[in-house]
């Protein structure tokens, strides 16, 4: 197309095609919300603004030539062809082309993607970061002190689309523990903007955790950190691989594998490892954005396996830490693996719990622990199967009715060693929750999950 045409005519179908579709859900949502403002057209381009997360909106413009383009001042076009805003000003012209008025002119200058002007690259690392990051900290702090001045009566399902929009962004300036708050926050507010049920304490627990988290990344600003552990979640830290840790032939037994999705929408593979020389819980992830989560294969599982790795590599984390697993040899489980494995099992609760509530006391670490334990005898009870060790402590194992009855089917058939899960926090106090099981049948060893 030349530059003086008109931008074609564009159908819901055609922007499925070249969006994702959260995207286009999203797109849709901010479309109907009526978030898409001044809409406009010049040449063979749209233009509009589109509300954010902050005080500003951001500007998007279409172009249409061979191939569609769009450029948006939010952080996440920097890494997708078309943002939830870009689709949203298309949803928009699919729909309603006649709410887009013909300029004289360009209604304003196009910027690069993440609102930079176009100038001479000059490097700025860590403080561009840093810069980007307190943005992000001053415009969550402005819009938990707005919610607050308004009160409870002034929860929108726009202002909590605000919310989320602002937790994508966080998500982008690499502070995830932060976006993850956020995202908690506007669910409970979702409930408040739907009539449907609302919890005030949830209200004030989520306010008070993305305050918290906010202020441990301005203290690690300020006087550094003295876990690493902390880092990739609290300000995004990446790791080189000729920085880690390595070891060469760990040997290892999968007792986990799934694949799930975040609450932005980033699809994630975890292998769960337990290790049989130290007894420690790693874990192997594939972490997919969404415009590449339904394109690429998910990762390789080691289902039922005993490997070695050739290189592994440690990155700082809290168990089951995060490894990079590199010439991986795999072998069957065998009777000297669950040997192995029934030696090094838990077999007394009331350590595992003092571990564990000790564990707490660090306000970083994750709610769960990953253990191994060896029960004396596994228990029915009403509200599920419990765990006994060998002085009679008993710790709740809840699982669905279905999965109960799958480990019955197991154990009919063969003899528990062992059980992998994690000790959590549940509606019975501490539990166990279930991974997978190790069990000695009459066909021979094997990893149950």
């Amino acid at each position: 197309m030349s530059g003086e045409s008109k931008p074609k005519k564009l159908t819901m179908d055609e922007i499925g095609k070249i969006t994702d579709p959260d995207y286009l859900r999203r797109g849709l949502e901010y479309h109907d919300g009526k978030m898409v403002l001044n809409p406009a057209r010049h040449g063979n381009k749209l233009y509009a603004e589109v509300k954010g997360g902050g005080k500003s909106n951001y500007k998007v413009t279409i172009t249409f030539e061979e191939k569609i383009s769009a450029k948006c001042t939010c952080i996440s076009a920097r890494r997708t062809a078309y943002c939830k805003h870009a689709i949203a000003v298309m949803v928009g012209w699919s729909k309603t082309p006649e709410a887009f008025v013909e300029s004289e002119a360009p209604p304003f200058t196009e910027a690069a993607a993440g609102g930079k002007k176009k100038k001479a690259s000059v490097k700025k690392g860590k403080t561009e970061t840093r810069e980007i990051q307190e943005k992000g900290i001053v415009a969550i702090e402005n819009l938990l002190t707005d919610a607050a001045m308004a009160g409870l009566s002034a929860i929108t399902r726009e202002r909590v689309e605000l919310v989320r929009e602002l937790a994508e962004e966080t998500r982008n300036y690499k502070l995830v523990r932060l976006s993850a708050a956020l995202l908690k926050f506007a669910d409970g507010l979702s409930g408040a903007s739907g009539g449907s049920d609302f919890s005030l304490s949830r209200y004030a627990e989520d306010m008070t955790d993305i305050l918290f988290t906010a202020k441990a990344i301005r203290k690690y600003w300020k006087e550094g950190a003295e876990d690493e552990r902390v880092l990739e979640d609290l300000i995004g830290k990446t790791w080189q691989k000729k920085s880690l840790p390595i070891k060469k032939g760990l040997k290892m037994i999968e007792v986990e594998y799934k694949s799930y999705e975040t609450p932005d929408n980033f699809r994630i593979d975890q292998s769960v490892f337990f290790c049989l020389g130290d007894g420690s819980f790693y874990s192997e992830k594939q972490i997919l954005p969404p415009h590449l989560k339904n394109r690429e294969a998910p990762k390789q599982s080691y289902a039922g396996k005993v490997i070695r790795a050739g290189a592994a590599y440690f990155y700082p984390g809290y168990p089951p830490a995060r490894i990079r697993i590199e010439e991986v040899e795999e072998n069957p489980v065998d009777d000297e693996t669950m040997a192995t494995l029934e030696g090094m099992a838990e077999k007394d609760w009331d350590k595992l719990i003092d571990d564990y509530m000790e564990g707490r006391r660090d306000v970083f670490a994750p709610l769960f622990r990953p253990a191994l334990l060896r029960p004396a005898r596994v228990i029915c009870k009403e509200s599920g199967l419990a765990l006994s060790d060998s002085n009679g402590t008993l710790l709740p194992m809840p699982l669905s009715s279905e999965r109960s009855a799958g480990l019955c089917r197991e154990l009919s058939g063969g003899e528990l060693i062992t059980l992998f899960g994690n000790i959590v926090v549940g509606d019975l106090g501490l539990e166990f929750e279930l991974m997978s099981a190790a069990i000695e049948s009459y066909s021979g060893p094997r990893i149950a999950y």
